[in-house]
Order: C-alpha cells, then structure tokens, then sequence
C-alpha cells in the first residue's frame, strides 16, 4: 500500500513526539520531520533518537528554508545522521549555495521544485538545472506548487514525465494565490487524480495540510481517493470545471489584496497568467 502521511511543519505544535504519536493513531503509513524554519533543526535532530518512528513505511527531513545559523555546512553535518538511517533530506534548491556539502547524501538528497513566488526550481528546465548538478538527487514533487504557477497541471504533468524515475515523494495540499498551503477539500482528488493515478506505488505521500489534529483521518481519505479511478468522460469533465473554479478564486484573491503576484511564463502561458 502507498505510504501516506504528513509533514510536522504545517500542524499545530505541540511537539513533534506528540504529532508522531497522532499520525500513529490515525494509521499513517509516512512522516516528514519538519524543520523548515532553521530554529527547529537542532532540537529536531536531538530528539531523533527518541522517536519511535518504527510504524512508518517512510520517513523523511525537511531540512531549513533558509542558511545562516545554522550555515548550510553545519545543518548538512547535523543531518547526516539521515545517511545512516536511510532518510530522505528535502531540501530547496534556492538554498543550496555550495553543492559539494550535500555530495555524501547521494540519492537521499531530495530536491523539492518550488512555487510562482521563487526565482529557481519551477519550471521543467529550471529542475533540470538544478539537477545537473547533483545526477545522483531524487525529487520531491510539491503539487501544490505546479499547480500554484499552472492550475491546469501540465507543468505538473511535465515534472513527472521529465523526472519520474527520480521522485521518491510527492507533497500533498491545495494552496491559494499568495502561496500559502490549503488542506485538502471535497473537490482535491477530482482535480489531482488524472496527475496521479499512475504514480508508481513506491512513490511517498506527505501532506503539508494545515488542519485541526482531529481533521488528520479525513485528509488521508481525501488523499487515497486523489488514487482511486474514475471514467475519462468523468474525470475530463471534472477537471475543467475545478481548473475553473480555481483560476476564478485566485483572481478574486488578488483583486482585493493590494499584493502583485509575478508567475514565470511557461510555454502555452504568456507572461505567466493562470
């Protein structure tokens, strides 16, 4: 059965040994470690030893959004720890400064691609980029970010169909026009299910859904069902629709907020509109 769980990041904190021992209860079969806001890191690591992490079928690290204390040098010494283990290291690749100190990590280094908002790591060719210079690095594919700059997920599409062989996990969620990670609703596995119905089953689901702990269960059923088969006429049918529907809230976010959103051009999509 595909691993499916969550990412600490997104949930409330009230510890991380206290949001494994949920995912446990809800039965998730995935755990990413978050210690994307750098503070997290060393007191993450401290405490590794502690989990039992023994009831998952795969585990991960998000390592810091961002390097300066620690430095990149000094957070890929405290995630080496994850070499031994086995663990994938997420890392973005607009961190990344000096390529050699992640060259230990082989294919355990996991290169998210990243949403309108960055300058690196979002397009197809910006990936592949990125990739030339780690050729062993596996692939984190966030959805919710190819969606963020294409709703109607051909970027998504292109992401896979370039790099398949190297995903070893995808993050789950919606997400609105600012960026800003969603949990999954009702209508999430019609409009991600034609993207995902054949994602090998070795392929790790970890959900960055920021939901109430009590919500947990229910975001797992909504994310198995983005699995589940639906007839062409359906699934066609649907998918317009939500790509409409989306496209039509993110232009209402932006009419009434007074921030400019900047999206990359990608073929097909001049000037970077939706």
């Amino acid at each position: 059965m595909r691993p499916i769980g969550f990412s600490t990041g997104p949930l409330p904190d009230g510890g991380v040994v206290a949001l494994v021992d949920r995912f446990v209860k809800v039965a998730a079969g995935a755990v990413e470690l978050s210690a994307r806001r750098k503070k997290k890191l060393a007191p993450l690591v401290e405490i590794l030893g502690h989990l039992d992490l023994s009831s998952f079928a795969h585990v991960s690290i998000h390592a810091p959004k961002q390097f300066k204390s620690p430095t990149e040098a000094e957070a890929a010494r405290m995630l080496s720890i994850c070499i031994e283990r086995g663990w994938p290291v997420v890392v973005h690749p607009d961190t990344i400064v000096d390529p050699a100190i992640w060259s230990a990590f082989g294919s355990l280094l996991t290169i998210e691609n990243m949403d309108g908002r960055k300058d690196l790591g979002r397009t197809v060719e910006e990936m592949a980029d990125v990739l030339a210079r780690f050729p062993r690095a596996s692939i984190c594919l966030d959805l919710a970010h190819a969606s963020h700059i294409d709703p109607h997920l051909r970027l998504a599409r292109r992401l896979i169909e370039a790099f398949g062989p190297r995903l070893r996990q995808i993050h789950l969620s919606e997400i609105d026009a600012f960026g800003a990670h969603l949990p999954l609703r009702k209508s999430s596995p019609d409009y991600y299910r034609a993207v995902l119905r054949d994602l090998p089953e070795t392929v790790a689901v970890v959900l960055e859904t920021p939901v109430p702990l009590e919500c947990l269960a229910g975001q797992i059923d909504r994310a198995r069902e983005c699995f589940e088969p639906a007839s062409r006429e359906v699934e066609e049918r649907d998918f317009r629709r939500l790509v409409e529907a989306r496209i039509r809230e993110r232009v209402r976010a932006r009419a009434i907020s007074s921030e400019t959103l900047v999206l990359p051009a990608l073929p097909g999509n001049p000037g970077g509109e939706p």
